[in-house]
């Protein structure tokens, strides 16, 4: 997939099958890693409509028209950002002003593994947010998420500090956080962006 034609758009409804196997592969590929994330059906069914009736859900669609890709991107403040173990974020925004976006279960489908679908979607949201105006791009991921990890930082992300997620039934609740400053040219400042 790499140098081919992917979609970036928001999921659909009628997308869900099709996110659902897409996490059943991502759920599958934490296993392999001995990490316990996901492990439990998260994200569950509910979960997944709430992304895609709030405009949250998005997919990435290759030339074949399939779904290889599902990620989330909210422009809304995440509380536990607030709480910070560690160096700090890049920016001073907190959750009741965000100024940033936050990527949220990413998973790509074991077909495109290695392919550039994870670098794609990641810097697709890196463009909502530049043209959403936000300051930053913000990000949490298990500490043996060694595959999403090593994306991050070849992506430009920032490693911040620790953050605990309070909503999941796992042993883990420690996430690495992770921050990346968008940059804004003079068109989107004119724009207001």
């Amino acid at each position: 997939m790499k140098g081919s034609a992917m979609e970036f758009r928001q999921s659909r409804l009628d997308d869900i099958d099709d996110i659902n196997a897409v996490f059943a592969d991502g759920r599958a590929s934490l296993r392999a890693l001995g990490i316990d994330q996901w492990q439990n059906s998260y994200p569950t069914p509910e979960i997944v409509r709430g992304d895609i009736e709030q405009g949250h859900g998005f997919v990435a669609v290759d030339e074949d028209g399939s779904i290889v890709g599902i990620a989330s991107a909210l422009f809304i403040g995440e509380k536990i950002y607030d709480d910070l173990d560690g160096p700090g974020w890049l920016t001073d925004s907190l959750s009741h002003e965000p100024r940033y976006c936050t990527i949220h279960r990413v998973a790509v489908s074991a077909r495109a593994t290695g392919k550039g679908v994870g670098r794609f979607m990641v810097e697709s949201i890196e463009a909502l947010a530049r043209e959403n105006g936000s300051e930053s791009v913000r990000v949490d991921t298990h500490r043996g998420n060694a595959p999403m990890r090593n994306l991050l930082l070849k992506c430009g992300y920032t490693e911040c500090g620790v953050v605990h997620v309070l909503h999941v039934a796992e042993t883990t609740t420690e996430r690495i956080a992770y921050e990346k400053l968008i940059e804004h040219n003079a068109a989107d400042e004119a724009a207001g962006n």
